[in-house]
């Protein structure tokens, strides 16, 4: 009988060029690191090639571990081991402040109770709890001060955020309402029932550094905006990431430990910014055909939603950097 002779590839051989194209095309951070370890002619190939690491999200931490999980914009898990961090908070600090070589922090003088913080242009901003901006004097001598710099802009929303959106000094505001969370249980009182809080809304101005006037926008264009005290921040173009969405994590500390299940976490599309649904809602309107798939889920609640309760509160947005 003649046997039959199988041609098998090669793999380790295959030319630079096919091999970069695969790994450029490929959206998964782990499938490039992967490629790169697979042998030696592979690793050759990628040795210069920059991995494009996509925004995470880092998660609450688990009792007793060491490790910490981080999920991306392409819904990929990152799990390291990073026992520095354990029982730690990470986050940017609006109270202070420290430069290159500086080995302590240096205190910010006002009483501005300070919400948001972002380096922009050379100087310090800050946003206030009541809305309004405050620039830091003296940023680089020995007695910063924060005076202000322009008024509120022009709404009543609950928070607010402050970053740079393609070269301008924007806020954004965040518009939360309160729903009833329903325990399922048919035979106790409604009364029961726990209160949860939900962002349903958002307002972008733009701030006109000389007149110190706001300017509403409706767009975020190409942009992918990341809410956080003290660590919000606009991207253009990274793996990933929706264009002219928001993505947001829970941050009202002081309502965090009485969670009930629920997490105010997820992706809003700005398409979505000019429905009103806040005023609807104290109008006593009807807003349910509204807010149903008014926010996408992220991270996805199946698989993540242990990590995004946790009494020590840690959620943080970050973009890796690749040595």
């Amino acid at each position: 009988m003649e046997e039959l002779s199988v041609s098998v590839p090669d793999w380790a051989n295959i030319t630079n060029d096919v091999l970069r194209s695969i790994a450029d095309k490929s959206g998964s951070v782990k499938d490039v690191v992967r490629m790169s370890m697979a042998c030696r002619s592979w690793q050759a190939s990628l040795v210069d090639k920059k991995i494009n690491f996509p925004v995470c999200l880092k998660l609450a931490e688990t009792e007793d571990s060491d490790k910490r999980c981080f999920y991306s914009t392409s819904k990929e898990i990152f799990e390291l081991d990073l026992p520095e961090i354990r029982g730690r908070r990470c986050w940017g600090s609006p109270y202070a402040l420290a430069r290159p070589g500086d080995k302590i922090w240096t205190p910010i003088v006002g009483n501005i109770q300070v919400v948001d913080a972002i380096y922009f242009r050379g100087n310090l901003y800050f946003s206030r709890s009541n809305g309004e901006i405050c620039v830091c004097e003296d940023l680089y001598g020995s007695h910063p001060k924060a005076v202000q710099f322009s008024p509120s802009p022009p709404h009543d929303f609950d928070r607010q955020y402050i970053f740079d959106l393609a070269g301008n000094l924007c806020v954004v505001a965040r518009g939360i309402i309160p729903f009833v969370y329903d325990d399922g249980d048919d035979d106790d009182d409604d009364d029961d029932d726990k209160q949860y809080l939900r962002t349903v809304e958002f307002k972008i101005f733009k701030l006109d550094m000389h007149t110190k006037s706001w300017e509403e926008i409706f767009s975020l264009d190409d942009h992918s905006l990341f809410l956080r005290n003290c660590s919000t921040f606009a991207v253009d173009g990274y793996s990933g990431c929706k264009p002219n969405c928001i993505y947001f994590t829970d941050d009202i500390f002081e309502y965090y430990e009485t969670k009930t299940g629920n997490t105010d976490t997820g992706i809003y599309d700005c398409r979505n910014i000019k429905l009103d649904i806040r005023k609807r809602y104290y109008e006593n309107e009807d807003i349910d055909e509204y807010v149903e798939g008014l926010v996408e889920d992220f991270p996805n609640p199946e698989d993540m939603q242990h990590l995004l309760l946790s009494p020590f509160f840690q959620h943080l947005w970050i973009i890796p950097y690749s040595c």
